[in-house]
Parts: C-alpha cells; sequence; structure tokens
C-alpha cells in the first residue's frame, strides 16, 4: 500500500473508495452467489430462471433512475458525499433484508431498493475519480477501483461457500450485513469532500442534457444499450451450473456448492483481469475500442454459444466462467475509461449517467427476454439470442468514429 501512495495517481480518495467498492462488493456477492439456490428453493426449477430476470432486469432498471437523478442531484447539491453514503448504505441493508421475505414481490421490490443505491453513487464516484485523475492514469484508476471491488467480490461467495454447510440460506443474508456496515464507514473516514464541477447550461430536461453531449458519447451509449440487452446477470450462469450438476451430485446444496466455487473462480479472473486490462491499455496505448469489442462483446458471444452445448464437465464449465470473468473485466474497466477519453470533465457527471441509464434500460429488457424464453421456450433460446445481440454489438463498436 505505501508503495502504492507514492504513486501520483493513488490519491486518498482512491483508496477510500477502492475500500469502500471492497467491502459494499463483498455484501453484494456474498447474496448474489446464493440468491440463485434461495430462488430455487422458494419456486422451483421451472420458474427460477423467469423469476431469477425479473428480479435482475427490474433491479437494474431502477438502478438507472436512480443515475439519472444522481446526475441531476449532483449538479444542485454542494455536499456530494452525502449522496455516496446514502447510495452505499441502501445496497447492504436492502440486499441482506431479502432473507427476511418469501414472496417474488418482496424480493424485487427490496432487490430494487438496493440497487437504486448502486445508481445513486455511481456517476458521481466515476466523475469524481475522472476529475482527479490525469487523463494518461485513467485506465489504472478505474482499474485499480475496480478490482478492489471485484476483490470483494471474490471473497464474498467464498465466504458464503463456508457458511452453506454450517448455517441456512437464510442467515448467510444478514451475516453479509457485516461487511456492509464496513463499506459505508470506509467511505465516511477516507474519502475528502469534494465537489465535481458540472457544465452551465439552461436546459431543463434529459433530453436537452443528452443532445449537448458529443456525437461519439451518443452513438458509444447507444451502441452500450444495444449490447445491455444480451448481457443478461451472471446469476443466470449461476443458476445454469446449479442445474446441470444437480443430476450429478446428492443435493441442490451440493450443486450450489460447486456453482458458487465456479463463481469465485469467474471473480479471480475478474480481478486479474481488471487490474491487466486497465494498466496495460495505458502502458502500451492499446485502442480501448477495439478491446471493448473483441475481449468485451466478441467473448461474450461465444460464451454463449458454448452454452448451446449440452456439455457437464467441470472442465467445460471453468472454461464459461473463465470466459465470462474476461469479458465482464474488459467491459466494467474500458467502458469507463473509453468515454471518459471521449469527453471533457464538464460532461462527465451526466454521460455517465446516461451510460448507466443505457445499461439499467437494456438490463430490464435482457432479464425479461432472457429469462421469460430459458422458462418457456428453452435455454438454447435464450442463448442462442444473447449470441446474435452480442456479435451485432462487437460490429457496430468497431464501426463508431473515436471523433
Amino acid at each position: 500500500m505505501k508503495f502504492l501512495m507514492k504513486r501520483s495517481w493513488f490519491s486518498r480518495d482512491l483508496l477510500g473508495f477502492s475500500l469502500t467498492s471492497f467491502f459494499n462488493d463483498f455484501n453484494h456477492e456474498m447474496i448474489t452467489s446464493i440468491l440463485p439456490l434461495y430462488i430455487f428453493q422458494l419456486f422451483g426449477a421451472a420458474h427460477a430462471p423467469q423469476y431469477l430476470g425479473i428480479i435482475a432486469g427490474f433491479s437494474k432498471f431502477a438502478s438507472m433512475g436512480a443515475n439519472l437523478i444522481s446526475g441531476w442531484l449532483s449538479g444542485k447539491i454542494k455536499n456530494q458525499k452525502k449522496l455516496l453514503i446514502v447510495g452505499y448504505a441502501l445496497t447492504p441493508l436492502f440486499s441482506s433484508l431479502i432473507g427476511a421475505v418469501h414472496h417474488v414481490f418482496s424480493i424485487v421490490l427490496f432487490r430494487t431498493i438496493a440497487w437504486s443505491g448502486r445508481g445513486l453513487r455511481e456517476p458521481v464516484r466515476d466523475a469524481w475519480l475522472s476529475a482527479i485523475t490525469p487523463t494518461r492514469d485513467y485506465g489504472k484508476v478505474f482499474g485499480v477501483q475496480r478490482a478492489m471491488d471485484t476483490l470483494g467480490a471474490l471473497c464474498g461467495p467464498l465466504v458464503a461457500y463456508f457458511l452453506l454447510s454450517q448455517v441456512s440460506v437464510r442467515s448467510i443474508f444478514f451475516i453479509a450485513l457485516i461487511p456492509g456496515f464496513f463499506s459505508v464507514i470506509s467511505l465516511m473516514y477516507l474519502v475528502k469532500n469534494y465537489t465535481v464541477k458540472q457544465m452551465n447550461t439552461k436546459s431543463i430536461t434529459l433530453l436537452h442534457h443528452f443532445i449537448q453531449l458529443p456525437k461519439q458519447v451518443i452513438f458509444f451509449i447507444g451502441i452500450r444499450f444495444l449490447f445491455g440487452i444480451a448481457y443478461y446477470d451472471r446469476m443466470l450462469i449461476i443458476l445454469r451450473a446449479q442445474e446441470s450438476m444437480t443430476g450429478q451430485t446428492v443435493s441442490s446444496i451440493a450443486a450450489a456448492g460447486w456453482a458458487i466455487l465456479l463463481y469465485s473462480f469467474f471473480n479471480c479472473i475478474r480481478l486479474i483481469g481488471e487490474i491487466a486490462i486497465g494498466s496495460l491499455s495505458d502502458l502500451y496505448k492499446l485502442n480501448k475500442k477495439y478491446l471493448l469489442a473483441g475481449c468485451g462483446c466478441g467473448i461474450f458471444g461465444l460464451l454463449n454459444c458454448a452454452l448451446l452445448i449440452n456439455e457437464l464437465s467441470i472442465w467445460y464449465w471453468l472454461l464459461i466462467f473463465l470466459a465470462a470473468g474476461l469479458s465482464v473485466a474488459t467491459i466494467t474497466v474500458l467502458e469507463k475509461a473509453y468515454l471518459a477519453q471521449l469527453l471533457p470533465h464538464q460532461f462527465a457527471t451526466r454521460a455517465y449517467s446516461f451510460l448507466a441509464a443505457a445499461d439499467g434500460a437494456s438490463a430490464l429488457c435482457s432479464g425479461l427476454i432472457v429469462g421469460m424464453l430459458w422458462s418457456h421456450v428453452g435455454a438454447q433460446s435464450a442463448f442462442m439470442f444473447a449470441a446474435v445481440i452480442s456479435f451485432a454489438s462487437l460490429i457496430s463498436l468497431i464501426l463508431i468514429r473515436d471523433k
């Protein structure tokens, strides 16, 4: 840590945001890793894909609304840190409360409130980091922050795996509150008060805010929306692995344990990928657009093609989660770093808000379409749909002009 603190790009704010992200995602991923099992136990195999798709879709859609509110509020209030505290507190609290209910409506409601917290905080945090970071270091800074987030995502499922044989599934939800508490404490005491400067504008509608963005930014956000329609929640991959292994193991609990370990492997690959991709893209001045297209959209499309094959070996599933980890790492790091290099700082908060809004709106479509296709037509139709959209997004992203 002392070595990092000597680096010009590593600040106290980055340390605070990194620790906050670590503990918050520790909580979030503990719950995410066991939620497919929880839904499977409550509603059965026939309804689990559809309900998981609905839960993921509506929660991310609510996050979209919160992102838009956050982008607007950040220009109206002086102390933007309050938005961050509220956002980081809502997520662990309401995620853990899911363990107290057993109706799908209540689960959707609590997950939606939790993700609204994510929506409130992310545009402010991302604009904050981009404003205090030299342009040449965007990849490293976003890579470190996301890597700490993913490190928490690695630890959370591992803890959930060991707890699975010791306590009930419901109890794990409440144990996850502990890292959630530390995430808020890290934010309060390590991140200094700072206000990101906003562009002065007389426009009062979201449409006006959107069309004031540079043209290439608008195109990029549109392509991100297209890809998001195929970019279904990783809980469905966990469920797919769990279902495939259930017939080979004693119980669904044992199958869920294997799926959680695979998910931990996914987060490990994602952690390594976020550090490597962010740093190497800056060091060697790699084209972030082509990396996004190939390693993001392309690998995710190939992953869905692989899921069309009815193969049950552990090596097959390791490759599936390896591909998922690389794809997610590329998208989470480079979409923000690529966007940052396309626009000036005064557009940053609103641009990140609209990017996250595109993610949320497309996630609702993805959750409903992929989940319902899986439950009512079959898993293969869902994965075929995702593959086609992913490859279409790859081609569109390659064709976009940077200037």
